[in-house]
């Protein structure tokens, strides 16, 4: 299986060039690999085959730049690349959280254009240890392998793949927020707008943040899951949507915003047959679960390979009037037609 390296870039090339008194481009030319910097002493273990891509993050320094500028040129660009990650520059904590921000960021948007069959390796070996601890954890999370090279021993050691289990049902609970704080908000607007759900909104969705200086904002992991959960979604295919004829009025009657919600929900609810509770009055299916989401429910059954939309409600008491009226039986909501969400 061809092979994708995402490597962190430090500057022990730069370091360890100047000590033999050669200019970048003729020490990575003359030099041992494994003797060369924190970057090539791994690659070299790795064996790493011509047509396999390598891709070298850096940190916005002009050490940095040179570093991974002459890694690419010294692989050929042909298939190594460099991407600059602004603000990781060993500043402030502020300035520093910020850059392991834009460096989940840089990791996600570059695992999405890894050719398909591809295996995405990860070298976290140089490079502020910031970087590494970042680079190790979005490794983990997309069960990718991590290497990098023990001091002491110099000897090549593999963190293997490790399922990192995500509760993603927050994500589409309370989608609207999700999409809010992945770039920050005020925490008087956060606040306002978990009190709207009430229950346990708060809870959940605190284990994902950071915050500070009254504002929140998704920690770099949780940013990362997020990203991945909104890219599943988009790359899932097509749902087969039928809807009753309740079902039809409801989706008609959502404005714009509820829907983007809804389709979150319908997509999340999808995954598994079993999702969903049965009501005491309902043979359908109620998502989510319990008292979530500021009351938005998706009733729906499965008939075939197709969902069947029965009542999508953003209230809690909307949906249990129509339940007390024995609205969300599958026998009186036959499908009338397809829904393209």
């Amino acid at each position: 299986m061809r092979r994708t390296f995402f490597v962190t870039v430090g500057t022990s090339l730069i370091t360890n060039a100047k000590r033999k008194g050669q200019s970048i481009e003729r020490f990575l030319r003359d030099e041992l690999p494994v003797n060369a910097s924190a970057e090539m002493n791994p690659l070299a273990k790795l064996d790493i085959k011509n047509n396999e891509q390598i891709v070298f993050f850096h940190s916005g320094t002009s050490d940095g730049h040179i570093a991974a500028e002459a890694l690419v040129n010294h692989f050929g660009r042909e298939r190594a690349e460099a991407i600059e990650i602004a603000e990781i520059e060993g500043a402030s904590g502020t300035k520093m959280r910020s850059g392991l921000r834009n460096l989940m960021i840089a990791l996600q948007n570059r695992s999405q254009n890894i050719p398909l069959g591809d295996k995405l390796v990860v070298v976290a070996n140089g490079g502020f240890k910031p970087m590494i601890a970042i680079a190790t954890a979005f490794a983990l999370l997309k069960q990718a392998p991590v290497y990098y090279v023990h001091e002491s021993m110099n000897e090549l050691v593999e963190i293997p793949p490790i399922p990192i289990a995500v509760d993603t049902q927050p994500f589409s609970w309370y989608g609207d927020i999700f999409s809010r704080l992945a770039d920050g908000m005020e925490l008087e607007d956060y606040t306002r707008l978990v009190a709207a759900y009430g229950g346990d909104a708060s809870g959940r969705i605190e284990e994902f943040l950071e915050s500070g200086a009254g504002f929140v904002i998704l920690s770099p992991l949780a940013l990362a899951a997020w990203y991945d959960h909104i890219g599943k979604i988009e790359r899932a295919k097509p749902l087969q949507l039928k809807v009753s004829a309740q079902g039809k009025k409801h989706w008609e009657k959502l404005d714009e915003t509820s829907r983007t919600e809804f389709r979150r929900i319908i997509q999340e609810a999808a995954k598994d047959e079993r999702r969903g509770e049965t009501k005491n009055k309902s043979d359908c299916r109620h998502f989510p679960m319990g008292r979530t989401a500021g009351g938005r429910r998706l009733v729906y059954y499965r008939d075939g390979d197709h969902i069947v939309i029965v009542g999508i409600y953003n209230s809690h008491d909307d949906r249990e009037t129509d339940l007390d009226k024995n609205m969300h039986w599958i026998k009186d909501n036959p499908p009338v037609g397809s829904l393209e969400i």
